[in-house]
């Protein structure tokens, strides 16, 4: 009997086997991938079809242009003549009917109207042609000399009297009588002429805004011509008396300052504008005038004077030549309103521009 071989065992061929699973999990994986991935050409197809975002528009080119306007009085309707009306430090005044022509202004410029007697308006100039009604404003004030405003008991009787009747304002001594300043003033002339006097409210400016938290209007009184302080230290800007050679004084004894003289008037406006960075809302000139007591005959001025028609002594000199002050006015005009005094017994004074 021929004897049947036995089968030989086949021998398993491990590292085929692992090169045909790897490469068939290849194949899944790209196959999965292009399924799943879109193709290049549809990614330019989807960014030809989706919208272009805009772009931001450019700015408008800034464009200025003058500002027309007309003020009026809010209760009646009339046209206000002669209100100021600020562009920038530009200051127009309106004409008979009430309107004004501003300089070229830009976009959102600030325009800001005011009037003796009104409130103040501020506004934006965002269109060319603006009406402004500006309302009536009635002044009704209690006084605090420059003693007066030093004393507590006094000033808590003006509050008092402010808070029960129909008063709404306070007027303060920023420059009294005498020459004299009641706060820790700043202006290198006031300190050099001695202006700073025995009183000194250490936080006036604490002081005004206390009464405007109440409601209370503020008026810094500023005594302008009558000065014995500046006359006594710079008596070359004095009124000479012409007996003596000195500074010429008034019945109270007191000197008066050369209302002609231009370095006066920047000492007084300076001291004014400090006024209105300790918070006022107005400033009030007082004594805006010749003096009008005392021996008139032997003062003598930097230029002649023309005295009032009718009176007894009417110099026969003619009126000096001089124009308004266009020098600086205080700054910001923006919260201050300005009052003065009525010149008596003499013509020829110039105005005194702020």
């Amino acid at each position: 009997m021929i004897p049947t071989p036995e089968p030989t065992e086949k021998k398993p061929r491990p590292i085929l086997y692992g090169v045909l699973a790897a490469g068939a999990f290849l194949a899944i994986i790209v196959t999965g991938w292009m399924v799943l991935s879109p193709s290049a050409l549809l990614h330019r197809q989807l960014a030809a079809a989706s919208p272009t975002p805009a772009l931001p528009a450019p700015p408008a080119p800034s464009v200025e242009r003058p500002v027309r306007g007309r003020v009026l009085d809010t209760d009646t309707g009339a046209p206000l003549r002669g209100a100021s009306v600020w562009a920038g430090k530009e200051e127009i005044r309106t004409d008979e009917d009430g309107r004004f022509t501003t300089p070229p202004l830009g976009p959102g410029a600030a325009v800001l109207v005011k009037s003796p007697g009104y409130e103040l308006r501020r506004l934006v100039a965002d269109k060319d042609e603006l009406t402004i009604a500006l309302p009536s404003r009635s002044v009704r004030a209690a006084y605090l000399t420059y003693f007066g405003v030093a004393d507590k008991t006094i000033r808590e009787r003006v509050l008092e009297l402010v808070a029960r009747t129909e008063l709404n304002a306070v007027v303060i001594d920023v420059k009294g009588d005498r020459g004299l300043i009641p706060y820790r003033t700043q202006v290198p002339l006031a300190l050099e002429a001695g202006a700073q006097g025995p009183v000194i409210i250490k936080d006036f400016e604490g002081f005004i805004a206390s009464l405007k938290a109440r409601g209370i209007y503020t008026v810094a009184r500023i005594v302008t011509f009558k000065d014995n302080v500046l006359a006594q230290a710079k008596p070359e800007w004095a009124i000479i008396d012409t007996r003596t050679g000195k500074p010429w004084i008034d019945n109270e004894k007191l000197a008066w300052v050369d209302p002609f003289r231009e370095e006066v008037w920047d000492y007084n406006i300076t001291i004014a504008k400090e006024a209105v960075a300790k918070g006022f809302d107005e400033v009030q000139f007082d004594y805006v005038r010749f003096p009008t007591d005392g021996k008139l005959s032997a003062a003598r001025y930097g230029l002649p004077v023309r005295l009032s028609p009718g009176h007894p002594r009417r110099a026969q000199s003619g009126r000096p030549a001089l124009r308004d002050r266009q020098g600086e006015r205080p700054a910001h005009p923006q919260a201050v309103g300005h009052r003065g005094s009525r010149p008596a017994v003499a013509s020829g004074l110039p105005r005194l521009r702020v």
